[in-house]
């Protein structure tokens, strides 16, 4: 069941990651998913995103050679 908090988590995910919060990064987008649907168009990206990103245990590769 979809929630009004997933596009929160989704985001927040995102913003950990540019801050270089992988930890953080990786419980924000946990929660991304437990919450986001692919049924909902605005949600799709994000879950197909989150499952990328936790499956990997990091989102940002293009940021390795920024650290």
């Amino acid at each position: 069941m979809a929630s009004d908090s997933a596009p929160a988590y989704c985001l927040m995910a995102q913003i950990r990651e540019r801050q270089n919060d992988k930890k953080n990064a990786l419980l924000e987008w946990e929660k991304c998913l437990a919450f986001a649907t692919e049924y909902n168009a605005d949600e799709y990206a994000w879950v197909h995103m989150a499952k990328r990103c936790l499956q990997a245990q990091q989102c940002l590769e293009t940021k390795k050679g920024d650290d």
